[in-house]
Order: structure tokens, then C-alpha cells, then sequence
């Protein structure tokens, strides 16, 4: 496997009573000459949403999908605390 790009993405709203994290990668399929992009979890997340919470929930997500950490190219995010969790 080549080096894959990690995609983070939280959903959480004032006064919801859960927030959920998705956990995705993206990569180029020789053998359907096509991009795909694979949704790896989607987890429940507890609060607070700290990077040490969100930077367990990342690593469990590796070790299901026997990734690591050395095959990724990057985690991508639009939210701060989740890069910091990198």
C-alpha cells in the first residue's frame, strides 16, 4: 500500500446530545484505474473533544485497519483540535 491521505471530520452541535467523528482515506485503485475514497469509522465521540480523545479514536481506527502510521501521507482537517491530535 502507498502512503494515504487521512480525512477527519467532526459533527457536533450546541445543546446535541452527540457529536460523532468520520474517519475516511483516499487513494488511486490500479485496477479500476479510479480514486477512491473509503469511510475507515464513524465513531461517537464523548466530550470534552480534545486532541488526546480525538488522537485515540485516530490510532484505534489504524490498528483495526492494520494502518501505519507510516503509510500515511497526511491528516487533512478544517479543525484545529483534530490537528493538534496529529
Amino acid at each position: 500500500m502507498r502512503r494515504v491521505p487521512v480525512c477527519l471530520d467532526g459533527w457536533s452541535k450546541t445543546n446535541l446530545s452527540a457529536s460523532f467523528l468520520g474517519i475516511s482515506v483516499c487513494f488511486y485503485d490500479p485496477v479500476s484505474a479510479k480514486v477512491r475514497h473509503v469511510v475507515l469509522q464513524l465513531a461517537q465521540i464523548e466530550h470534552p473533544h480534545t486532541a488526546a480523545i480525538l488522537a485515540e479514536h485516530l490510532e484505534k481506527c489504524f490498528q483495526e485497519w492494520k494502518i501505519s502510521s507510516t503509510k500515511v501521507l497526511m491528516i487533512v482537517s478544517a479543525l484545529q483540535p483534530m490537528l493538534e491530535a496529529t
